[in-house]
C-alpha cells in the first residue's frame, strides 16, 4: 500500500477525522470510494478494448500491398 503501514494509516485517519469531522469524513470517504471504483472500471474497460483489438489484428504484421 505505497509504503504506508498500519501506524501511519491510523495517524492519517485520526487527522482526517479531526479536520473534517465525522459527517464530512464519511461523505468524503464515500465519494473517494466511488471515484476509485469508477477508475477501476475504466481501467478494466480499457484493458478489454486493448485485448479485443489485439485479437482482431492479423498475426502476420507484414504490410499489405
Amino acid at each position: 500500500m505505497m509504503g504506508i503501514g498500519p501506524p501511519e494509516l491510523l495517524v492519517v485517519m485520526v487527522i482526517a477525522l479531526l479536520i473534517l469531522g465525522p459527517q464530512r469524513l464519511a461523505r468524503t470517504a464515500r465519494s473517494a470510494g466511488k471515484m476509485v471504483r469508477e477508475m477501476k472500471e475504466m481501467g478494466g474497460e480499457f484493458t478489454r478494448a486493448l485485448l479485443d483489438e489485439a485479437e482482431d489484428k492479423p498475426k502476420d504484421h507484414r504490410p499489405q500491398r
